[in-house]
């Protein structure tokens, strides 16, 4: 799976540094919120052992599909900039590596940067790259895989993407999460799920793309054999 990592990352001129070399005011932030080695390498192995599972899905032993967990980052635009256009797609892997971070280019005139949550500046979309360019790089890096995040209809639809609903691991939609916090009928924020199940505070200030995905990922990983397993039994209802 390494090798076709690398492959796939040169051939889409992808590094995992790319992110904080477009945007150095936050290249101590992100050094400061990597996560433990140790800590990853731990969730590396409770993968492979989960993967030798017999009770998960054959999409999750497959070797044509791995781990991606992604989160946005939008600006505002239209009338008083309330509708969504992507500014930032990160992209993590299962060991919590980053193999995409880029900044997009406006195409439209941007109404509200919404600096204060998202974090992105002017300066961060001028050196963006094309949208067009990221919407075919993180096509190809999705397909066949299982997709990992936080209200992914959102990111999917500014993303102009679609994915199969069976590889989609939704933490804002997954009923389990709902009810490990005693209310099953209100959608979660990720904020509340990271304190909640986690103990790990986020988005005090501006959000980080990179930090939301991995801490969706941390908590799939926390209830990946209670969510395969329910998927699993709802796909024999059917």
């Amino acid at each position: 799976m390494t090798s076709n990592w690398e492959t796939l990352r040169k051939e889409l001129n992808v590094a995992g540094e790319e992110g904080s070399n477009q945007n150095p005011k936050k290249k101590g932030k992100k050094r400061k919120l990597n996560e433990n080695p140790n800590k990853w390498k731990k969730m590396r192995e409770e993968i492979e052992i989960s993967n030798q599972k017999s009770s998960l899905p054959e999409t999750m032993n497959s070797t044509k599909s791995v781990l991606l967990a992604t989160d946005c980052e939008y600006v505002g635009i239209g009338l008083n900039g309330t509708e969504n256009m992507l500014a930032r797609v990160s992209i993590v892997s299962a060991d919590g590596l980053t193999v995409y971070d880029k900044y997009v280019k406006p195409t439209e005139e941007i109404v509200d940067y919404r600096t204060k949550v998202s974090g992105i500046r002017p300066g961060h979309v001028m050196r963006g790259v094309p949208f067009a360019q990221v919407q075919s790089e993180v096509k190809k890096l999705f397909s066949d895989n299982i997709l990992i995040g936080h209200s992914l209809r959102n990111d999917l639809s500014v993303l102009g993407l679609t994915h199969p609903a069976k590889l989609i691991r939704d933490t804002a939609k997954f009923k389990l999460l709902r009810e490990a916090l005693d209310d099953p009928k209100k959608t979660p924020s990720l904020k509340l799920l990271a304190h909640s199940l986690l103990g790990v505070q986020i988005q005090q200030g501006e959000h980080d793309s990179i930090v939301d995905a991995k801490i969706a990922l941390r908590i799939y990983l926390k209830y990946r054999e209670r969510w395969e397993r329910s998927i699993k039994k709802g796909n024999k209802k059917k």
